[in-house]
């Protein structure tokens, strides 16, 4: 989870976005958003959600 949480971040960074900005976009609390960028929990529901902010496909995320 370590993994995918940091390929999120590393989106995120390259788009220009804080992880607040994301989590306006998406809807998603930032204690949530943390624990998925920092790989304690997995994106599962809001992998959609996070990949759509980040102007990518999902797939992208879990390679």
């Amino acid at each position: 989870m370590k993994v995918i949480g940091n390929k999120m971040k590393i989106l995120r960074l390259e788009k220009g976005l804080t992880q607040v900005e994301l989590c306006r976009r998406t809807g998603i609390r930032p204690c949530t958003m943390s624990l998925i960028e920092t790989g304690a929990i997995p994106p599962g529901k809001h992998a959609q959600k996070i990949a759509r902010a980040l102007g990518v496909k999902v797939e992208e995320i879990f390679r």
